[in-house]
């Protein structure tokens, strides 16, 4: 009998897998099931396929009623590892200092050194530790973490020992990169030449020995290093074996994108001001874009990458959050989906596939990662997004709806028990056979649905009336003198959007008139569960 570990059936499936049998958007199996022997995907297909055998021989059995199951997230560009914070530095930022002014007064990457050189192994640690757990409850399995706020031998090595140990102690795939060109160490502010020397002469081999990096990379800007200087730190990367990573291109047109595609680098990040002979230059190498929408945010820009020229010379795009205290502070991979659709103008299938199939071609895991197929890493996440949704919502709404906002207890066993909406085939409403039953929210049971009698709703008509030839006053006397429950239910209800519409107008609209505008786009329409 054929058998496996884990079977994962009635699932929504997100494969990212670009074959022919999977030609829908994200690679979607619908009704999918995926059988798991080991680390590896043994099968994966639809369930009216599974073979009745692998079902039988499977020693655990997940059902996901409905849920969707994508392969794990990978953010591939991250500043992890670091100490203090630069929230000063966000306010200079607001206030019109750009960020190349910040760093050319000993802010920035310069603040961050001095703060992370003085950290002990333990504080870096714990920190990091802290910022990976978070993005592992997001749907990361799989990290790129740097260097780069050492920027002198003994704390580049310490930073990526810290990231090595993340790899131990969380449940997280750790890929690191040495970052030693992040920027000019302070103590050779007067001789560059000299710091690419200690970089390249010392740093490198020092890592190499104890087997610390993954990867390297090197920050090509007007404030940071030349491309004749990169490549320098490039040409002794590649002699140990390392994979290249260029910052690219991010504050100007400094020939990041063409440095990346002549050194041979695995992808070009950043890319705001990449050239279209950059670009096709990267299309031609097979060096691809990793973008990072948290900076461009953060640092108020307003170039955006040359994202047309991407999709136009194929040069596959990744997402990536760049995590790091300065200019991109955020720690939500689906925060950097996000923006990456609404600030780049990326589709969602796009984006998704950017922290997935093409994240792992940059890290070197193509086939192996970021996508669901026989024979490929059983490195999956499952997504509950309805229940994300409503509680993403009731979490961040600490004012005076807070309370109404969360989820119902009934609603949240529905969802649990897998039997919320027409999908699972139950829900508020279903059959059983030719009789439809309606649920009992009280004591969750289903009974056969009576006759409803409606009430009595005439004053309606009356308001819609008054209303429809502008009488607005009489309409609303009409309302607040009219009988019944059903009328009392309507008045604590719209008496309640209005009164919260106005409670938060400074916050969501800057005059009286928008208080009408915001109501009438659906602020704070509450969901239907509050009635129930």
């Amino acid at each position: 009998m054929v058998s496996c570990d884990l079977l994962i059936e009635n699932a929504m499936l997100a494969t990212m897998d670009e074959s022919e049998r999977n030609a829908l958007p994200y690679g979607e199996i619908a009704d999918g099931a995926v059988a798991i022997s080991g680390d590896r995907i043994e099968w994966i297909g639809t369930m009216s396929e599974l073979p009745s055998g692998l079902r039988e021989g499977a020693a655990n059995i997940l059902d996901a009623k409905g849920r969707w199951v994508t392969p794990g997230l990978i953010d591939c560009h991250t500043h992890l590892v670091f100490a203090g914070n630069r929230a000063r530095e966000f306010e200079m930022r607001l206030q019109g200092t750009s960020y190349e002014e910040i760093a050319r007064g000993g802010g920035g990457i310069a603040s961050t050194v001095t703060a992370t050189r003085t950290a002990t192994d333990a504080e870096l640690f714990s920190g990091a530790s802290k910022r990976l757990s978070t993005l592992g409850s997001f749907g990361v399995t799989t990290v790129e973490v740097k260097s780069g706020y050492g920027l002198d031998v003994e704390t580049e090595l310490r930073m990526l020992r810290v990231a090595r140990g993340l790899g131990v102690e969380h449940p997280v795939t750790v890929r690191t990169t040495f970052l030693g060109a992040h920027a000019l160490a302070p103590e050779y502010a007067g001789d560059r030449s000299g710091y690419i020397d200690l970089v390249c002469e010392t740093m490198i081999p020092k890592l190499i020995d104890e087997g610390l990096a993954d990867g390297i990379d090197a920050f090509c800007e007007g404030i940071a290093f030349t491309p004749e200087e990169c490549e320098r730190v490039f040409a002794v990367g590649t002699q140990h074996g390392l994979p290249i990573r260029v910052h690219a291109d991010q504050l100007s047109d400094s020939g990041g994108a063409a440095l990346a595609a002549r050194v041979g680098a695995v992808s070009a990040d950043h890319l705001e001001y990449a050239s279209e002979a950059g670009i096709q230059a990267m299309a031609k190498s097979g060096t691809s874009a990793v973008l990072l929408p948290g900076a461009f945010y953060f640092l108020g820009e307003e170039q955006v990458p040359p994202v047309d020229a991407l999709r136009l010379h194929g040069v596959p795009i990744s997402i990536a959050t760049d995590l790091n205290p300065g200019s991109s502070p955020i720690n939500s991979p689906l925060t950097a989906m996000n923006m990456a659709c609404v600030l780049f103008g990326l589709s969602p299938e796009e984006a998704l596939c950017g922290m997935t199939r093409s994240a792992a071609k940059v890290l070197g895991m193509s086939g192996d990662r970021g996508v669901l197929r026989a024979g490929s890493c059983a490195d999956l996440v499952g997504w509950d997004i309805h229940r994300a949704i409503v509680d993403n919502i009731h979490q961040n709404a600490p004012d005076e709806a807070h309370a109404t906002l969360k989820l119902p207890d009934y609603m949240a066993n529905m969802m649990a028990e897998g039997v919320l909406g027409n999908k699972t085939g139950a829900g508020f409403f279903k059959r059983d056979g030719k009789t439809r039953l309606a649920l009992d929210p009280s004591s969750g049971q289903y009974t056969p649905e009576s006759e409803i009698k409606l009430p009595e709703l005439a004053y309606i008509d009356d308001v819609a009336r008054m209303h429809s030839v502008g009488r607005y006053a009489e309409g609303m006397a009409l309302f607040l003198a009219a009988e019944g429950d059903e009328a009392e239910i309507a008045r604590k209800v719209i008496a309640g959007y209005i009164s919260y519409a106005f409670h938060r107008a400074g916050e969501v609209t800057e005059n009286i008139t928008g208080i009408d505008m915001i109501m009438g786009a659906g602020f704070n329409w509450a969901p239907p569960s509050v009635l129930v």
